[in-house]
């Protein structure tokens, strides 16, 4: 298929630009006195003191973060449950910041990292409620659940050039696992379950090509070039995603269904993360080589809306009415009021 723009080789000097943009966002940080929101539209409030990367569960009630091995902390993944936190994994196994839950809020899913075939690399399976830590397979990553089948899930095997390389469905129990695509990395599965995203190498070009392969018919659409990280929108026809084309850092939406033509949303951005009930996306604006904030705009394009002044990684809630993200001195959440 034909995309409608022109591919730039790639250039060290805009790798080491986007590089640079990337660590900025994700360790900026806020003073205390800087958390009052930009609008009146949502209350800001600190739910835990440490952590990063918050994950809300399905239904808002639970949410998984993780921890970098502190004084105070042990390294791990962590679950806040109203106001106690309990600590899900310490020690063996690591993980790879890849956690998710399934669609039922009864698990976590991650991955390991670790020598390939070894007994805690791989991907792993998290009861909320026992606690108890299932190996489903001892190399891959990047899992992502069915949304309406806690059973299933995918995730991407290692980049080895082997039987084991490319994208898996695999079941919990029975224990099964089928290789639906011969290549690929970072799959994410859409709300409607009906179709799987993920990312392949392109030789020489800056980031990722992103695909969008349809699971009744295994048909592969190619969708966009320049890519990092992205997002399904809501309706399941679109994604939502970071082009690092040229060294900048763009929001772009492009549809997943028909004959691309991708949209710009936003100059100047990182880290979409849909809303899964409307048309619109968290993301953090960035001001130069600098986090500015977390910013929602419409996906039709238009105003964008500042959030807060700092913070990274946004996460809304299923229903819309919170956003969760991480900044200086744990994390946060922003609450609806209007």
């Amino acid at each position: 298929m034909t995309l409608h723009w022109r591919m730039r080789l790639y250039s060290p000097v805009s790798w080491a630009l986007l590089s640079f943009f990337c660590v900025a966002s994700f360790f900026s940080g806020c003073s205390e006195d800087e958390e009052t929101p930009a609008t009146k539209s949502w209350e800001r409030a600190r739910v835990v003191d440490f952590g990063q990367r918050p994950v809300p569960s399905p239904d808002g009630n639970l949410l998984a973060f993780a921890a970098e091995g502190t004084p105070n902390h042990t390294a791990g993944i962590y679950l806040l449950r109203a106001n106690t936190v309990v600590q899900l994994t310490a020690g063996s196994p690591p993980h790879s910041w890849d956690y998710v839950w399934s669609g039922d809020g009864k698990y976590l899913a991650f991955s390991a990292p670790g020598e390939v075939g070894t007994e805690n690399a791989g991907i792993w399976v998290i009861d909320i409620e026992t606690l108890e830590l299932q190996q489903l397979w001892d190399r891959g990553s990047a899992p992502t659940w069915d949304p309406d089948d806690s059973n299933v899930l995918y995730c991407a095997g290692p980049e080895d050039g082997t039987d084991n390389e490319g994208i898996f469905r695999i079941s919990r129990n029975p224990s099964m696992r089928i290789r639906i695509a011969e290549q690929g990395r970072a799959p994410k599965a859409s709300p409607d379950g009906q179709r799987v995203a993920f990312q392949i190498e392109q030789a020489n070009l800056q980031g990722w090509a992103l695909h969008a392969l349809a699971l009744d018919s295994l048909a592969d659409e190619l969708v966009a070039y320049f890519t990092s990280s992205f997002s399904w929108a809501w309706d399941s026809q679109q994604l939502i995603y970071e082009c690092v084309e040229g060294g900048a850092l763009d929001l772009y939406a492009v549809s997943a269904t028909s004959h691309p033509s991708r949209q710009l949303l936003v100059t100047g951005a990182s880290m979409p993360a849909a809303f899964l009930q409307e048309d619109r996306a968290a993301f953090v604006k960035l001001s130069g080589a600098s986090a500015a904030g977390i910013w929602i705009i419409p996906l039709t394009g238009g105003e964008t809306e500042q959030l807060t002044a700092t913070g990274t990684r946004p996460q809304p809630t299923s229903d819309g009415r919170a956003v969760y993200f991480e900044d200086e001195g744990g994390i946060y959440i922003l609450n609806r009021v209007l």
